[in-house]
């Protein structure tokens, strides 16, 4: 750097760009301005994904469930079926087991669902017993005020009674069939163009090494995914007979009903699990007589899931699967957030690709 003869730096020198010790600009802003671009990024993404869930969220579980069901694609393919004809077997197999399951639920659903209001005031009956002198108080206040402003009329109190799911559900079945249907276009689509869609794809790479890499990537995420959700489906199957059967031996009505509920929402970790155990309590309210007996019905549940979760799901799955808690409850978040209920059902399975693509692309990073 230039100086005067006092040893200070000359003006022409303060206007020089600093440098580091390897002669290049230092930038003190450069890392702060390539984070903002990544967070603004990312924030695109997820809005997106947000408002473009109306055709994404079916689009992907296609996707999802196309990856998981490849390998059966495959199997009837070396036997001789073509990839054509066993998609549409495959799609339409799905579409009777999934019809044949919502007729069997409809009508109980439709009939318990209906009587939300009575579960909501029961529950509060009950509630009100366990409270204690606080509440007491309440009331004693309360009908002081009530006596106040005796002068004015008494309101009027009406009981509205809610629709049914299955009614709303036929109320917006415009949209529902616009998801289905997108959806199993998405799926047929997948699993009859795959291996044209896979040539497609590998034919980009230019390198035979970036292209052997790309195979594996590929295969590990087919078979780890179709490993996993087939698996689990199996897992939760038996958990909804055992629930059932415990939900039948402890007299509640409809156990098959709440098997069903509990094996379906049993795909959707930590959320499902809550959702079933609030519902068989505000089922054992309208019940049985005291709360006590209302909570057992619940406990059983979370017992039985307890058991599933910590025991036969990891002993079946093996350390492979094994995911930090935390991961897992922010992905169940991130995506109920982006994509409602549906998203809650595809977290895992998304966070399965994920990890299995940044294994690929980065060994050293773990994250799950």
């Amino acid at each position: 750097m230039d100086r005067q003869p006092g040893g200070q730096p000359t003006i022409a020198a303060l206007a020089q760009p600093a440098t580091d010790e390897t002669g290049g600009v230092r930038r003190p802003m450069a890392g702060a301005a390539s984070f903002a671009t990544v967070g603004l990024f990312v924030i695109a993404v997820a809005a997106v994904l947000h408002f473009g869930r109306g055709v994404l969220a079916p689009t992907v579980a296609g996707l999802l469930v196309g990856l998981t069901l490849a390998p059966i694609v495959d199997w009837l393919g070396r036997r001789g079926l073509p990839a054509a004809l066993s998609s549409a077997l495959i799609v339409l197999g799905s579409v009777a087991v999934t019809a044949s399951l919502v007729v069997a639920m409809a009508v109980p659903l439709e009939t318990w669902s209906a009587r939300i209001p009575e579960i909501t005031s029961e529950l509060e009956a009950k509630w009100q017993d366990i409270r204690g002198p606080l509440e007491r108080l309440k009331q004693v206040e309360q009908q002081v005020q009530e006596a106040t402003d005796g002068s004015e009329d008494a309101a009027m109190q009406v009981a509205v009674q809610s629709p049914g799911i299955v009614t709303a559900m036929v109320s917006s079945a415009p949209d529902v069939s616009a998801h289905v249907l997108i959806f199993l276009a998405t799926l047929y689509f997948f699993l009859s163009g795959r291996s044209a869609l896979r040539r497609q794809v590998l034919g980009s790479f230019v390198r035979f090494r970036r292209r052997r890499a790309a195979v594996r990537m590929l295969r590990d995420i087919e078979r780890s995914l179709s490993h996993y959700v087939l698996t689990i489906a199996a897992i939760n199957a038996a958990f909804g007979v055992v629930v059932g059967l415990a939900m039948w031996l402890l007299g509640l009505p409809s156990p098959h009903l709440w098997g069903a509920l509990a094996a379906i929402l049993n795909f959707a970790l930590y959320i499902g699990p809550a959702a079933m155990a609030v519902i068989l309590l505000g089922v054992a309210a309208i019940t049985y007589d005291g709360m006590s007996a209302a909570i057992l019905p619940p406990l059983v549940y979370v017992g039985l899931n307890l058991l599933e979760g910590q025991f036969v799901t990891p002993t079946i799955l093996g350390r492979r699967f094994t995911m930090t808690p935390l991961v897992v409850f922010l992905a169940l978040v991130l995506w109920l957030w982006i994509w409602g209920v549906l998203g809650a059902f595809l977290a895992i399975p998304i966070l399965i690709v994920a990890r299995i693509v940044l294994v690929h692309l980065a060994p050293r990073f773990r994250f799950a």
